[in-house]
């Protein structure tokens, strides 16, 4: 098993994968299982966000 914090990247063969800040319903709680994840695979991206009531695109500008 691997955590990662807010921000933080995991390398994987063919790309990444980011913890991105979770905004949300008791997205203040500071556990990591509150975390959005974008995916960069081979070049494509994909982010996600589930429940999060994130209204600025700016603040995910991975």
């Amino acid at each position: 098993m691997v955590e990662l914090d807010d921000l933080e990247t995991l390398g994987t063969p063919g790309g990444t994968i980011t913890a991105v800040p979770f905004l949300g319903e008791h997205g203040d709680i500071r556990i990591r299982t509150k975390c959005g994840w974008m995916l960069d695979l081979d070049g494509t991206r994909v982010l996600f966000a589930a429940d999060s009531t994130n209204v600025s695109p700016q603040l995910y500008p991975l």
